[in-house]
C-alpha cells in the first residue's frame, strides 16, 4: 500500500514543520461544528470534505483539530493536502493516503483492508470507482 500513500500528507509529518495553527481561542464555531458532525454517530456523511480558497486558514483548523484529537479526544483520520506543488496534489492517490491513514489508526479499519487487499491485491491499482466499491 505504500507506494500508493502520499508521504507528508499526514497531520504530524516532519515536512509540515513547522504546522500552522489556529491562535487560542479563535476559530471556535468551526471546529466545533467539525467536532458535532465527528461525534455524531447517526450521520449521514462519513467523510468530511473540507476545503475552501487558499489563505482562509484550512490547514491551521484541521491541525489545530488533528493535535487535539491525537492528545485524548480519539480518533480523527486527517491527511492534509494542499495547493503546494508536489505529489499531494495527485488525485490518484487521495484515498490510498486516507484510508492508510485509518487504517493505522483503527484495528478493525485496519483488518477488513488487509481482507480486502488480500482478496484483489491489484485493488490499488485500479479507478477510484473501482476502489469506492
Amino acid at each position: 500500500m505504500v507506494p500508493f500513500v502520499v508521504g507528508g500528507a499526514e497531520f504530524d509529518s516532519s515536512e509540515r514543520a513547522p504546522p500552522p495553527r489556529c491562535h487560542s481561542g479563535t476559530r471556535q464555531d468551526i471546529m466545533g461544528a467539525i467536532l458535532a458532525w465527528r461525534n455524531n454517530n447517526s450521520r449521514v456523511e462519513r467523510l468530511l470534505w473540507f476545503d475552501g480558497p487558499a489563505g482562509v486558514g484550512r490547514s491551521a483548523i484541521i491541525q489545530t483539530l488533528a493535535e487535539a484529537v491525537s492528545a485524548g479526544m480519539g480518533k480523527l483520520g486527517t491527511t492534509l493536502f494542499t495547493s503546494r506543488p508536489n505529489e499531494r496534489k495527485e488525485s490518484n492517490c487521495v484515498l490510498t493516503t486516507i484510508t492508510y491513514e485509518l487504517a493505522v489508526k483503527d484495528p478493525t479499519y485496519r483488518a477488513y483492508i488487509t481482507e480486502r487487499m488480500a482478496a484483489d491485491p491489484r485493488i490499488l491499482a485500479k479507478s477510484m470507482t473501482e476502489q469506492f466499491k
